[in-house]
């Protein structure tokens, strides 16, 4: 007879944070990862040994699944990787293989040129990057069917608002799929303050290459790409970071 011994897995913990508990309960972790983890932000990212990576090999980490992502609530804005146990929940390892492939999309686009274009807005003005040259430009692209791109119309208005009354070097630009016709109609009772291109779906799919909608560009002077988001509180972030005068 040969006597088989069961060891309890031991909890990771991270200065206090219980990392192996997080992860057992997806609500619980998922109400964590909104309101402690900010991926689009700068933040010092460390592997699972508490190394210093770049952001690029942390989000491949991220992809893999096989990782969480926990911060240090001793120094702010750094986080570091833990390798997830068998007791994690699955829906943990999918949301942060799925954010951690829509970062490395983000990634890669930080510091080229914007896409060549030239369109027309709503109003009829010639609108390309040869036009946009010496300004900033925060571009929205999205479409009406999507209900996260229109519930967020208030709060880009907001931010839209601000940043023309704190500066004049900024456009607010956005990129739709719809013809003219079907946006005037829509916009005449959902306020955008943002100038509308129409019929960017092509440009938008193929040439920018996005595969999540909301997504919001910030471009420098030289129409270079300084940041990709997704959501407006990342949005905030960025104009509050990248264009405070």
């Amino acid at each position: 007879m040969f006597a088989i011994g069961v060891v309890a897995q031991q909890n990771v913990f991270y200065n206090g944070l219980d990392v192996s508990d997080l992860c057992k309960n997806f609500i619980q972790w998922q109400h964590y990862n909104d309101k402690q983890i900010a991926l689009y932000s700068n933040f010092e990212p460390l592997d699972e040994n508490g190394q210093a990576i770049s952001r690029m090999e942390f989000m491949q980490k991220l992809e893999s699944g096989l990782f969480v992502c926990v911060a240090n609530p001793l120094q702010m804005n750094q986080y570091r990787l833990f390798r997830l146990d068998h007791n994690a929940n699955p829906g943990v390892s999918a949301i942060l293989s799925e954010q951690g492939f829509n970062e490395i999309q983000n990634l890669k686009k930080e510091g080229l040129y914007f896409s060549a274009f030239d369109a027309f807005d709503l109003d009829g003005n010639r609108i390309s990057n040869t036009t946009l040259q010496g300004k900033y430009v925060v571009i929205k692209c999205w479409y009406i069917h999507c209900p996260v791109c229109v519930k967020e119309f208030p709060e880009v208005n907001a931010l839209a608002t601000k940043y023309k009354a704190l500066r004049d070097d900024v456009v607010f630009l956005s990129m739709a799929e719809e013809s003219p016709e079907d946006l005037k109609v829509f916009l005449a009772k959902k306020k955008l303050d943002y100038l509308v291109i129409p019929k960017m779906k092509d440009f938008m799919n193929r040439t920018l290459g996005l595969n999540t909608f909301p997504t919001h560009f910030l471009l420098d002077t030289e129409g270079k790409i300084i940041k990709v988001v997704s959501s407006v509180d990342a949005l905030e972030w960025v104009l509050s970071t990248y264009l405070r005068s």
